[in-house]
């Protein structure tokens, strides 16, 4: 009998245990969207890419569960693509999200205090957030709009700015934290985040997120202008390998991008236009996509039109290699790379970076000296065996 009650005590303690250790956290989403439609939701873990799952919306809402080591950033898409809203969770967290689709930052959140001060957050500053995104999305419909990039600058400071004074005003609170996360980790306000994190105590930062936000601080501050690119490979679809040391004698223009980001697919229509502009003996456009899905990136890739340059995929996503080597913390990334294997520039977007592929294809000139050494070579004298022939016949 004895034996009995320690065999069931260890079970239950088995049991329990278990059941602790698969634990995951669980989203309840009520939003306007047509009943038996699906959302999808976007898991990002640190380090182990991005996985995608789909719930069907019954009753006006749709239950997500899902499972994390740690802290993960979930965006939540329409069955039509468009992204409604992201946030992040951890195990044993129930979160419950209402609003309308079409106006995410009026959405609010409920369910542990750190989400209902980021809601408070985003509702207090709807239209300040709702004006960036849309000035974002019509970025490229805009190019060369002095008039347009002046607005959205002054939208982006006075959003910087808000951050700024909602950390200050909450630093035991670990909203400030993932706020500086989303808003401030900018090339151009790598010292404000710094400085801002550096303020926060320990427990108020997930180290998954610190450990990201410190690799894109320090990557800032490392400056690659002016180095070599590191020796990398990359795999195309036909499986043939790309490598970064043939990266040479002509300017390459390497871009990171992911179909699932809209900004990234904008880029890529630079790419095109530059690829038509030039001929591919004087620019090499290689783009390396962070796609762990293999149909959504070719998918991507015949939708928007891509068919020049040499693309490749990193089935890892996120947790590959390369992505580490290169220093890439956001989507796009580029790098404009002469023909000596150097970074002349990296993530100019839009007209910027035509301007700046333009110029230094003018400056390195690499394949016009070796088109003219080739004739050279051609033209030269025959070898001393080949004018013995000559002479026989």
């Amino acid at each position: 009998m004895k034996q009995n009650i320690i065999l069931l005590s260890l079970l239950m303690l088995l049991f329990s245990c278990g059941e602790s250790k698969h634990n995951g956290y669980t989203l309840t989403v009520e939003l306007d969207v047509p009943e038996q439609s699906y959302l999808y939701f976007w898991q990002e873990e640190f380090k182990q890419g991005i996985t995608v799952d789909s719930v069907l919306v019954e009753e006006g809402k749709g239950v997500f569960k899902g499972v994390s080591n740690d802290i993960t950033r979930v965006e939540i898409c329409t069955e039509a693509g468009e992204r409604v809203l992201w946030l992040y969770v951890k195990n044993g967290e129930k979160i419950e999200l209402k609003g309308e689709a079409k106006k995410p930052y009026l959405i609010t959140m409920s369910g542990t205090p750190t989400h209902e001060t980021i809601g408070r957050f985003h509702n207090d500053n709807h239209e300040l957030l709702q004006r960036i995104h849309d000035n974002d999305t019509a970025y490229y419909t805009h190019l060369g709009d002095t008039a347009y990039r002046h607005t959205m600058q002054r939208d982006l400071d006075t959003l910087y700015r808000r951050v700024h004074d909602f950390v200050l005003s909450n630093p035991a609170s670990m909203a400030s934290t993932l706020l500086i996360y989303d808003y401030l980790l900018s090339p151009h306000t790598t010292e404000m985040a710094d400085t801002l994190l550096r303020r926060l105590p320990p427990e108020t930062k997930p180290v998954s997120l610190l450990a990201k936000a410190e690799l894109f601080i320090s990557g800032n501050d490392k400056h690659p202008e002016g180095k070599m690119l590191p020796y990398m490979t990359f795999r195309t679809a036909t499986d043939s390998v790309v490598n970064t040391g043939g990266f040479r004698r002509r300017t390459t223009l390497l871009t990171v991008w992911a179909s699932y980001d809209t900004l990234s697919r904008a880029q890529l229509q630079v790419v095109r236009r530059l690829t038509a502009k030039h001929k591919r003996s004087f620019l090499n456009a290689v783009c390396i996509s962070v796609d762990t899905d293999d149909e959504a990136w070719h998918n991507a890739l015949q939708l928007d039109s891509i068919t020049t340059g040499v693309h490749c995929r990193l089935k890892e996503g996120w947790g590959a290699g390369q992505i580490e080597n290169l220093g890439v913390r956001t989507l796009p990334a580029t790098f404009l790379i002469n023909g000596a294997g150097k970074i002349v520039h990296k993530n100019l977007l839009g007209n910027e970076l035509e301007a700046a592929t333009d110029s230094l294809i003018q400056i390195v000139g690499e394949d016009e000296k070796l088109n003219e050494q080739t004739k050279k070579s051609s033209t030269k004298k025959p070898s001393r065996n080949a004018a013995k022939k000559n002479n026989k016949k």
